[in-house]
């Protein structure tokens, strides 16, 4: 980030922190005078794993055992049932985590599109009431100079690519996180964002977890990798739709490979609650494990992500542990990821972010109306292939804008998997188009420049599947 920017994102601050800190004392809330006069804030973690798919999680009634330690942890937390993410992949699902706004509003929807200094952001609004904010992230998209740090004391992107190494285990983010957890201390609430990438392609093989290879595969693990991450199934998409580039045995293999990352990630978990809880940073903490968005291992004939609006790639894994939970429970209604924010902020006890407009979870409907989700797939120019453009979920209908002017609706009651797509009807269109009508379309930022060691960091993980 230039020192102008610095400087400018430093001045927001002051003015935000002044004016948050104004309308607390008309509250009457005591963070005004100290932490001293009521209850010390609970910290909020929250952590995203990234392409974590909601049916290999057995608290979503996944039978693969791959996630022994979540599982357990959902027990005694809030389990969302239908939680939806504002779009399809890494950038603007997590613009829209960071500012409880959709796509269309911050515009955040390119690799060269900055989340803009006018945005609020949630790390923002607990920085202006004494948090400590801390990020860290494997995923090299969601980068300080594109805007993502805006709030944050300290952002740090770990691990530095080679061609070998194009992503990093999540060791390193666990590492870097409870170091300063212990830099900071106990003396401010913290509030610590953790985005892991082990789940993303390229998928890597661990010994001891994934399955050996069948000795009649034709292709080698990375060359399957280099084909999902590069892009290079698209061509068969526009040519024939009928043939994906992978042979059944081909995806069976990505998909062990796949289990075996999500198994490692629930270990690395472990590990980090372990540590935090040694520590007393989970005491009557908010905890969230989510992901930003799935993945599609040929589903509707495409894998990746960021391509679609099918439940493969929005239908995310949310369990949220509020501060003083014990018992678990369970919410079927759909929610929205993007309304993480105004929970993280309701939970802190502070006053409403006008800007953070985005309902947070919650199991109750809204004037007496069923819950929906709504998500956006905003062309991002990284893929070839972009099918829809928004969808909206009821409890049990969905309805899909295609990015031909079709209208698509599934029955998700009797067709979870979404095989089945019938013609929209007049009613379902019109909800989906009220539901767009909500929102006021922002400008994009200018574009930030791209380094090459960060161009060779997100061609190696398929984010820019176009370039030599």
């Amino acid at each position: 980030m230039t020192s102008h920017r610095i400087a400018a994102a430093w001045q927001r601050r002051i003015i935000l922190a002044g004016a948050l800190l104004t309308v607390s004392a008309a509250l009457g809330l005591a963070w005004t005078f100290g932490w001293g006069l009521r209850q010390r804030p609970p910290n909020v973690l929250v952590v995203v794993i990234d392409s974590l798919r909601v049916d290999r999680v057995g608290a979503y009634g996944s039978p693969r055992r791959l996630t022994p330690f979540l599982d357990a942890f959902a027990e005694r937390a809030t389990v969302y049932e239908q939680a939806y993410a504002a779009s399809s992949w890494t950038v603007p699902s997590v613009a829209s985590i960071f500012t409880g706004r959709y796509p269309s509003e911050h515009q955040t929807v390119t690799l060269l599109a900055p989340l803009q200094e006018s945005e609020l952001t949630l790390a923002e609004v607990l920085a202006a009431h004494g948090y400590a904010t801390s990020a860290v992230t494997a995923n090299a998209t969601i980068r300080a100079d594109g805007g993502f740090a805006q709030g944050f004391e300290q952002y740090e992107v770990v691990g530095t690519a080679t061609p070998q190494t194009p992503k990093f285990d999540g060791s390193l983010v666990s590492e870097q996180a409870l170091k300063r957890v212990d830099d900071v201390g106990s003396d401010r609430p913290q509030f610590l964002y953790l985005h892991y990438m082990d789940v993303h392609a390229p998928y890597r093989a661990h010994a001891g977890i994934t399955p050996p290879r069948d000795a009649t595969l034709k292709r080698g693990d990375a060359a399957l990798n280099f084909a999902v991450s590069a892009g290079t199934w698209e061509a068969d998409i526009e040519r024939r739709r009928t043939t994906w580039g992978f042979a059944a045995d081909e995806i069976w293999r990505l998909e062990d490979l796949y289990d075996a990352e999500v198994r490692h990630q629930d270990t690395l978990l472990r590990h980090l609650f372990d540590e935090l809880g040694r520590r007393g940073f989970l005491d009557r903490a908010l905890i969230v494990v989510t992901a930003d968005h799935g993945e599609q291992f040929g589903r509707h004939g495409a894998y990746n992500h960021g391509t679609s609006l099918y439940n493969s790639l929005i239908h995310v894994p949310l369990i949220v542990r509020y501060p003083n939970q014990t018992a678990g429970r369970r919410v079927a209604a759909p929610v929205e990821l993007a309304g993480l924010g105004a929970m993280a902020i309701r939970a802190a006890g502070l006053p409403p972010a006008p800007s953070f407009h985005v309902r947070e979870p919650s199991d109750h409907t809204l004037d007496g109306q069923p819950a929906t989700a709504f998500s956006e797939l905003l062309d991002s120019g990284l893929y070839k292939v972009r099918t829809h453009t928004d969808a909206l979920v009821s409890p049990t209908r969905k309805v899909i804008a295609t990015n031909d002017g079709r209208y698509l609706s599934f029955d998700l009651a009797t067709d979870p998997l979404e095989r089945h797509p019938h013609t929209a009807s007049a009613e379902l269109r019109d909800a989906l188009a009220a539901r767009g009508a909500l929102i006021q379309a922002g400008a994009p930022g200018t574009a930030v420049e791209l380094d090459a060691a960060t161009r060779e960091r997100l061609r190696a993980t398929g984010y820019l599947p176009d370039e030599p």
